[in-house]
């Protein structure tokens, strides 16, 4: 089958075989290109060989060899002066679509197009048959891409909190599993064996285990309530301190939204259910590995969930829903994509704003926030749902404050340490980081003294890190320890602290939209907007506004203490938000899938 929209098309120059009724262009070569790699060589200790790594994509070149033919050279050189203008624009997109009625349009952002008329000895004949071949030189961006933008739409909470419990651990009553299915110590239980041989010794995968629910009569509180929730807790004498989980609704895998840890090693799960109706709910948890001792029996271990919830909240990360939110985000194609953000109330001021994006990670469960990670302090928290945390407490000058990040799905590399005060400011701070193992063992320590703390958009710069202090192993349970002091003599009540990775795709915003409460141009903007560099404006942009349509935004300049660049990396992203005016602000994306030649066009 041959559709009848395939073809080749330069801007407005378009080379699809009777495309025009003037003359007939014929495709004699297109030679597509690669993306060039940009590399650098990373300080190891091989021996022999050394460790390379892409940092970047270069410009492709792209050839296109083209055969005019037509009634008399006059209509001939028309065609060609058509072409010629193509070439001079300073931007423009050479588009292939396949022939088969299948494929996805892929478009090449063209920066330079060099034409040559390809001249042989018989060049008068062909002249007097209407005939000429040109040759165009292209220079186009690394990567192919979607013609059509893709929109992730934002999260929608709703405004007055509502959840079901569905099983809080204590009954096992309608569950059914790989196993059977237990309520003990508050958690629903499946004990699984390996699959290795019973007298092996050694590391040995443990089974996968499904828990699914079958009540009485369907679920019906999804249509309002259309995100569920659960926590995963690792098998005793497990390798890894994180399972991989999916969940079904009436056999229908639901869209995974975000995870990670509350305490100790659980992770906590979100997806997004839109059945109004379910007669069956299916939770999946990969399994890990587990130290088999072999002695002719196998190994075996429990798997365990609990608070198995539905809400109309979005995911949060906060004690009080609405000010933190974690998405992680399914990337289409197969090369990363400059994306553009936007945050939005409808009547409220965003107040001052994090946005921070990274590539998800194949082990998760690491979040930036801090204050679920708190464990000790010099002073309580108290309870405050005007704040980003939901919760405040102070910084003492004597008993630091103590927090503890597992290792497991923590990036290895440079982080900051910020912090979100609510009144005071950090003057001069300790910060104290170290590895702690599982008997409570502390190594690693290393301690900075900042004397002079920064202040960006609200946000304080209180230590750069390299963390964890000292490493450990996959699958350790370690954790890395924090504890930050005030040394000014005085202490200093905070809101939030953010434990930020510096990946090279690691992007991150700090922007102050303004004080004020009720949405206003200048002085409470209600919309961000942050755009990446594109070749129809090579600098990024952000602005802030209150109109959605941007009519009234404008640059936000020095009320930006941080901009960098947000990259779609497939498969997936997380983004991470937290803002301290209106609550629930809708956050949404743009991109286009990217992919090394040609793209899929997934829906």
């Amino acid at each position: 089958m041959v559709s009848g929209t395939w073809g080749l098309r330069f801007g407005g120059f378009d080379c699809t075989p009777g495309a025009r009724e003037d003359c007939d262009i014929k495709v004699l070569t297109f030679r597509r290109g690669k993306p060039v790699p940009v590399t650098k060589v990373v300080d190891s200790m091989l021996e022999n060989g050394s460790i390379e790594q892409v940092i970047r994509h270069d410009n492709r070149d792209q050839s296109l060899i083209i055969g005019i033919r037509a009634g008399n050279s006059k209509v001939v050189s028309r065609v060609e002066k058509e072409l010629d203008l193509e070439c001079r624009k300073v931007r423009n997109e050479l588009a292939w679509t396949p022939p088969d009625g299948f494929g996805a349009t892929s478009v090449y952002d063209v920066t330079l197009a060099d034409p040559e008329l390809v001249e042989s000895d018989d060049w008068d004949i062909k002249d007097l048959d209407g005939y000429r071949v040109w040759q165009v030189t292209f220079r186009s961006l690394s990567f192919a891409r979607a013609a059509v933008l893709t929109t992730v739409a934002a999260l929608a909470s709703g405004v007055t909190p509502a959840s079901h419990t569905i099983a809080d651990g204590t009954s096992a009553t309608d569950w059914t599993g790989t196993a059977a299915v237990t309520a003990s110590g508050g958690t629903l239980r499946q004990t699984v064996s390996t699959t290795a041989d019973p007298f092996w010794s050694g590391v040995s995968y443990l089974s996968a285990a499904d828990f699914i629910y079958t009540p009485t009569s369907p679920l019906t509180w999804f249509a309002t309530e259309n995100y569920l929730y659960f926590d995963v807790t690792p098998q005793a004498g497990g390798q890894a301190s994180w399972h991989q989980a999916s969940a079904f609704a009436d056999g229908v895998a639901l869209e995974y939204l975000a995870s990670f840890t509350t305490t100790g090693s659980t992770t906590r799960w979100y997806f997004q259910c839109t059945d109004a109706s379910v007669a069956e709910l299916k939770i999946h948890v990969d399994g890990t590995n587990v130290y088999a001792t072999g002695g002719g029996s196998l190994a075996s271990a429990t798997h365990q969930i609990d608070n198995v919830t539905s809400t109309n909240q979005a995911p949060s990360t906060a004690a009080t829903p609405g000010r933190e939110a974690l998405r992680t985000i399914a990337v289409k194609g197969s090369a990363p994509s400059p994306a553009s953000l936007a945050m939005e109330h409808e009547t409220l001021g965003l107040g001052k704003v994090l946005i921070l994006s990274h590539p998800a990670l194949e082990i998760g469960g690491f979040i930036p926030n801090l204050r679920i990670r708190r464990v000790s302090g010099g002073g309580s928290e108290t309870s405050d749902g005007s704040r980003v945390s939901g919760k405040k407490s102070t910084v003492d000058t004597t008993v630091p404050e103590v927090f503890r990040i597992p290792t497991q799905g923590m990036p290895r590399g440079g982080y900051l340490l910020l912090a979100l005060p609510v009144t005071d400011t950090f003057t001069d701070v300790e910060v104290t980081a170290s590895t702690r193992l599982a008997t409570g063992t502390l190594i690693g320590t290393k301690t900075t003294r900042n004397r002079n703390v920064q202040t960006e958009s609200g946000f304080q710069i209180l230590a750069s890190l390299t963390l964890p202090p000292a490493d450990v192993p996959e699958g350790s349970t370690a954790q890395v320890e924090l504890s930050v002091l005030s040394m000014s003599g005085s202490t200093v009540q905070y809101d939030e602290m953010f434990l930020i990775p510096l990946g090279d795709d690691t992007g991150l915003t700090l922007v102050d939209c303004g004080a004020g409460t009720a949405a206003a141009l200048g002085t409470a903007n209600s919309r961000l907007w942050i755009k990446s560099a594109s070749i129809d404006r090579p600098a990024p942009s952000i602005w802030l506004g209150t109109a959605a349509g941007q009519a009234d935004a404008y640059f936000a300049g020095e009320s930006a203490g941080s901009w960098m660049r947000h990259p779609f990396t497939p498969p997936s992203v997380t983004v991470f938000t937290a803002n301290t005016g209106g609550a629930n602000a809708a956050v949404w994306a743009t991109y286009y899938e990217s992919a090394h030649t040609n793209i899929v066009g997934e829906s």
